[in-house]
């Protein structure tokens, strides 16, 4: 079984779970929900973007996202779980754009990510989209362990 590790301190930058919900907090609506299924589930920017309705499943054992994983092979997709029932609530009440959950660009993602920085007293430079995966990462691995994470 791989055993897995956290990678050292500084070697990427991540936020603090205070400071993730401060910025979630300062952020309009869907960018909040946006967000916050970033921090949640860890998702790439990109995958959070390119969500369909039709990939909101309600699994046997709750709730799921099939997540086109863009970094592999095209069509290839993963299953991740969503535990945070009230985040599944907004995700499912959003108004799609055509077939989209979100109707955003990465570009608009960082502006407004930028701006709830500047808002919520963060440095700006420390704050982009993708620090949320890292942000995740690390939060997890905190609350389960390698032991845990490697069951995975």
């Amino acid at each position: 079984m791989q055993q897995f590790s956290i990678v050292p301190e500084g070697t990427y930058q991540t936020l603090e779970p205070q400071q993730v919900m401060a910025l979630i907090s300062v952020l309009s609506h869907p960018w909040d929900t946006f967000y916050e299924l970033l921090w949640e589930t860890g998702v790439r920017v990109s995958e959070g973007l390119n969500l369909k309705v039709e990939d909101l499943l309600d699994g046997a054992n709750g709730p799921v996202l099939n997540v086109n994983t863009l970094k592999q092979k095209k069509g290839t997709y993963r299953l991740v779980p969503i535990e945070n029932r009230q985040l599944w609530a907004r995700l499912k009440a959003i108004k799609p754009y055509r077939k989209f959950v979100f109707a955003y660009t990465r570009q608009s993602a960082w502006k407004a990510l930028k701006r709830a920085a500047s808002i919520a007293g963060i440095d700006p430079a420390i704050v982009h989209p993708h620090v949320f995966r890292h942000s995740f990462a690390v939060n997890f691995f905190s609350k389960f362990g390698d032991d845990e994470a490697s069951k995975i």
